[in-house]
């Protein structure tokens, strides 16, 4: 991610590679409850320091969403290209006409013009 300056990623570098060894001699089973306890605790731990406001709690909210979507489209969306690649897509048929709901929907939509 590039939004942290290349001179402060470097401390927060050695952190994540200590809780990355860490997680690597885990069992494969303890690994996601680990991980979810870590954010957790963190954000917690964050709030507890800063204090309990509703627009610091809805931005770590915010932050957590985005690092699932950056984790899809870089990760999740990656790997399914590779698996399409490699296996085929799913084959979609053509469709001629709309489907019921959809007809009845865009006319909605017309009427509102």
């Amino acid at each position: 991610m590039p939004y942290i300056q290349n001179e402060k990623r470097k401390d927060y570098d050695q952190l994540v590679a200590q809780l990355v060894r860490k997680l690597c001699d885990e069992e494969e089973d303890n690994v996601l409850g680990i991980l979810n306890y870590f954010i957790y605790a963190t954000l917690l731990r964050y709030l507890h320091k800063k204090g309990y406001r509703y627009h610091r709690i809805a931005s770590l909210l915010g932050t957590l969403e985005c690092c699932k979507q950056e984790f899809y489209r870089r990760v999740g969306g990656w790997y399914e290209d590779m698996a399409i690649e490699r296996n085929g897509d799913i084959p979609i048929r053509e469709r001629k006409e709309l489907p019921p709901m959809w007809k009845w929907y865009s006319g909605r939509l017309a009427e509102r013009k």
